[in-house]
């Protein structure tokens, strides 16, 4: 054992709990909301619709999907959010073809849309608003 006393306040932060996601059966709450809330309202249309019961078959794909969500959160609670941030870059990669596939950022649409010049103009206002006047005593003109 050391003899410095242990320092639980700064090395260990027991905050960190408040940060992970509410789960409900091994699948974060708000993802399998909206996977079971979806699926039925897509059986009850299908049933309305169709005026068969055997639409209801189609609420075995959403089971599916969640038994997939509640592997993939079994180790990670954040693990749904990292693979949704994949499939948003993987659909964001416009260019790809001409870079060997690679997801590329490009600049060239910098300067196509007034936001860009808003955003310019506004981030050194705050210096350029002090009191300023001319003086047209001093100027030199062309009849003197």
């Amino acid at each position: 054992m050391s003899d410095e006393p242990s320092r639980l306040d700064t090395e260990y932060k027991t905050f960190g709990a408040l940060e992970r996601q509410v789960m409900f059966l091994g699948v974060p709450l708000v993802p399998a909301a909206i996977v079971v809330i979806v699926s039925l309202l897509i059986a009850l249309i299908g049933m309305s619709i169709l005026k068969t019961p055997k639409t209801l078959l189609i609420l075995v794909p959403a089971l599916v999907v969640l038994m997939f969500m509640k592997q993939i959160s079994a180790k990670d609670d954040q693990a749904l959010r990292i693979v949704g941030i994949e499939i948003l870059c993987f659909l964001q990669r416009k260019n790809a073809k001409f870079f060997g596939g690679t997801n590329t950022v490009l600049a060239t649409k910098y300067g196509r849309h007034l936001n860009d010049y808003q955003r310019f103009l506004e981030q050194n206002t705050q210096n350029a608003t002090s009191h300023f006047q001319l003086s047209t005593e001093n100027l030199p003109t062309r009849n003197t």
